[in-house]
This record gives structure tokens, sequence and C-alpha cells, in this order.
């Protein structure tokens, strides 16, 4: 869109004394189930996802644009189709790269009972076809004076913004399923062994795995080091409230009431060493290393598993761009 002032002394030539430039997807409708999943542009999908902090190593924050293309890239290339912005609305760049490069996202507010945070992260990003997700907050940062009614006002905010796209409003919280849940969107917060009675309790609403697994490892290793901060290599490493990988994933691929899952995490992070403590200062729980994207193995199964109803994951979808 480009702005010009009117007047009589108006030239076409002239040049504009503002211009904004707005890219935005086209696609069908978003479909949700809840008994049989997601469907995106007509295709029964299963949202492969991770969960992501926005820091890149020594980088900090301060994030080149075509980092963020990369990160995204390299999860696509070990079968993930989505990512969580944790736990704050992304930059706008990491969205441009997910439109262009057809990765669903859940973009997630900072804090629950925080109207104005999610009244600018949704005037911000409801142009961007790859959001398919809006979720209110995050674990703790759930707890507010009054929870359930503060989220339930900004589901109300983001439907009112966003009226026509198909998205669900969620939140990374157990205490908001179940029967009583004020969500569009049931998030699972690990705790698979709750999942069917979550569903039985609430079987009108969809669900998805909003966290999952918290597997640690450290690629290309084979037995645990605490001096020097290192964890194998095996998917058999994982915290108390977490799973392997694999016994996650399979509590997901298996039901097809759970649209997907965002694994802890895509990449590793500065902070939380688990199973570790100071002087190591970087996660273990990234499929990807923190610098050059090597991976461990339990990633690959995502192209070739079957879920349970049977469908066979395929390529993300393409959208389509209109600038």
């Amino acid at each position: 869109m480009t702005v010009r002032i009117w007047g009589s002394d108006h030239s076409p030539g002239a040049l504009p004394d503002d211009e904004v430039r707005v890219t935005f997807g086209v696609r069908r409708q978003l479909s949700w189930s809840a008994d049989t999943g997601f469907s995106i542009n007509g295709v029964a999908t299963k949202i492969l996802g991770t969960a992501n902090h926005q820091d890149v190593a020594v980088l900090g924050v301060a994030v080149p644009d075509h980092l963020q293309a990369y990160r995204l890239e390299m999860l696509q290339k070990v079968g993930a189709n989505a990512w969580r912005t944790a736990h704050n609305p992304p930059s706008v760049a990491l969205l441009d790269a997910a439109d262009r490069l057809g990765v669903m996202v859940w973009d997630e507010n900072h804090r629950n009972g925080q109207d104005s945070e999610m009244e600018v992260m949704v005037r911000r990003d409801r142009n961007h076809p790859s959001i398919i997700i809006w979720s209110v907050c995050n674990e703790n940062l759930c707890h507010s004076d009054h929870v359930v009614d503060d989220a339930r006002r900004l589901q109300d905010l983001a439907h009112r913004l966003d009226p026509l796209m198909g998205r669900l409003v969620s939140a990374n919280y157990n205490e908001f399923n179940g029967n009583k849940t004020p969500m569009d969107l049931m998030g699972f917060d690990y705790g698979p062994e709750m999942y069917d009675r979550w569903h039985a309790e609430a079987p009108w609403k969809p669900s998805i795995s909003s966290e999952t697994s918290s597997a640690y490892s450290d690629r290309g290793l084979v037995q645990n080091d605490p001096k020097t901060g290192h964890v194998r290599d095996y998917d058999t490493e994982h915290p108390s409230w977490g799973q392997t990988a694999q016994v996650a994933w399979q509590a997901i691929l298996r039901r097809p009431f759970v649209a997907g899952g965002f694994t802890w995490t895509g990449w590793d992070y500065r902070g939380e060493p688990t199973p570790y403590a100071w002087p190591d200062v970087s996660s273990h729980f990234g499929i990807l290393d923190t610098w050059h994207g090597g991976t461990f193995p339990f990633v690959f199964p995502f192209k070739t598993t079957k879920t349970g109803g049977g469908l066979q994951q395929k390529e993300p979808h393409p959208i389509l761009l209109v600038n």
C-alpha cells in the first residue's frame, strides 16, 4: 500500500510521503477436529513441531534475519513442519521466513492477563498465513489474579481481532485441560498418560501436545560425562517431567485426536543445562546443536512414521504468497 498526501498540485510522478508494504498469504480455512486432529488446505496433517527460544548461540536475541530462515530450514530437513515461539512473540523475520518456507507457527503471548501484549501480537502478526494457533501463555506465566477469566478475555480479544482465519486459541498449561477447559484448543503440557483422560473429559474439544519430551542428549557421544557437561546420544535420558523422544511421540502419533505436538526443543539454547548445573551453561534438549545443527537419530522417523489414523506424513505444505 502506498500513501500519498492528496492535493491539487499532486503529480503522478511525485515520490510518496510514506510507504508500507505488506506481504500476505492465501490459504484455505484451517480445520480442527476433536476426533481426527488438524487439516490445512483440505489435507489432514499431523503437526510435527518444535518449541524454541529466540536466542541463537553467542548472539543472544540479536539474531540476523537470515539466521531465522536457516533455523527453520534445518528443522524442516529433519521432518519438522511447525514452530512454537517460546515464550513470547517472535521477530517478524522469523514469521516472514515461516511464510516463505511453509512452516506452521504457534504464536505465543508472554503473560496471561496482559491485554495490551496480546493485542499488539495479534494486530502485528495476523496477516502471516503461517500462524495457525494463538497462545495466551506458558506454564507459570499463565498465573494471574484471575487465571481463567483473564485467559478467556485474551481468547475473546484474539477472536475479535482475527475473526476469519480459522485460528484457535490455546495455552501451554495443564490446568486448562479437561471438562472445564476455557480454551478453543487444549494444550497438553507433557503428561502423555493423561491424554486419554483429558480427551474423555472434553471430547468436543480439539487437542494438541503443546510441549513434549524434553529428552536431552549431545550428538555423537556414547556416554554421560558430568565433568565436561555432556549427555549420551541414545534417546535414553530425560528429566522426571519428560519422556524419551520415542515414548513422547508414539503417544501423539497413535492418537488421531491429538493434532500433533511440539518437542522441547528444536535447537539447544543458553540456560537450563539439565541434567547438569554451572559451569555448564547450555541446554541439551535440542534436536539440533546450538550452532552447527548436528542432529540426533530420533528425529528422522518423523519423515516416515504413520499416525494412528493411518496418515502418511508428507512434506510441509507450500503457502501461496502475494506481494
